[in-house]
Order: structure tokens, then sequence, then C-alpha cells
């Protein structure tokens, strides 16, 4: 088989988000990898599919957040700026604080051992200087931010598949 139609078969953002959510589905945390391999898979989730080149088809969740289903608690939310979506606790707001938290480093690993993570304290800022003022503060438990991560890929996988 050619070059090209191996790569055909490799949808990139619906296999890439399937088989990164199922390395999270399996995750047990009790390894010291295994932090390195949660945040590794939480970065691909969050920003992966909304960064790929292909912004024609650029997708969102819509909704809004709840502890049932999403694992997110909005009475611990701490914010004061809307990034994304119409409401500071829709979907898209919060995936877009995790994802900058992530990204620009603002987050901590806390009460982790060598065994596991307990909990994941997010916080985004409005800017890169370090005297910015803080626009967004949520500490989740480890069960929490992981249910956040697989829900939101699950419906971005969805999604995509409908395009």
């Amino acid at each position: 088989m050619n070059k090209q139609k191996l790569m055909s078969s490799y949808q990139n953002r619906i296999d890439f988000i399937f088989r990164t959510r199922q390395i999270l589905v399996q995750y047990e945390h009790k390894c010291n990898y295994e932090k390195t391999l949660f945040l590794n898979c939480c970065v691909g989730l969050l920003i992966m599919p909304q960064q790929c080149a292909d912004h024609d088809k650029n997708i969102s969740v819509d909704g809004l957040v709840d502890y049932e289903n999403w694992g997110i608690d909005i009475k611990k939310i701490k914010t004061n700026r809307l990034g994304r979506g119409n409401d500071i606790n829709s979907i898209e707001n919060i995936a877009y604080h995790i994802r900058n938290s992530i990204c620009h480093y603002r987050f901590d690993i806390i009460n982790c051992n060598v065994e596991n993570i307990e909990n994941v304290h997010i916080r985004d800022k409005s800017g890169d200087d370090a005297n910015a003022p803080i626009t967004f503060d949520l500490e989740l438990s480890f069960d929490e931010f992981r249910k956040f991560i697989l829900k939101y890929a699950e419906m971005l996988e969805l999604k995509l598949k409908n395009i």
C-alpha cells in the first residue's frame, strides 16, 4: 500500500481524540510517569483539536458545566473574565481557561506523591506579566479534572464525526 493511502486512513483530529481519550480511560495514576502521561494527554485533548490547521471546521462544545456531568462545581470557580462562549460557566469558557493554564504553565499538581495525583489547581491570567491579575482560578480533584477532560474529548469527537 502506498504512503498516501496509509496516511488517508488516519483522520487526524478524530483518531487523535479517540486514541488519546482511550489512554486516559485506561489511566490509573499509579506510576511515576503517569503524571506526565496524564498532562500530555490533557494538553493534546484540549489543544490539538482547536488548533488544527483546518480552521473552517473549528469546533466547540455547547452548553454549561455542572458537577454531575462534567465534574465541575461552578461554586468553586473564581473568574472575572469570559474567555470563550456566552457564559462564564460555559463548557468552552472553562476549556479555554484550562487550555491557557496548561499552555502557560499556570497550574499546580497538588498533594501528589510517587503514586497518585490528588488535586489540580488551574489559574489563568489576563496577560504574561507576572503581576497580571488572575482571571480564572479553580481547584479540582484528579477525578473531577479527568472527568471534564474525558467528557470534553468525547463531545469534540462526536461533533467532528458529524461534520
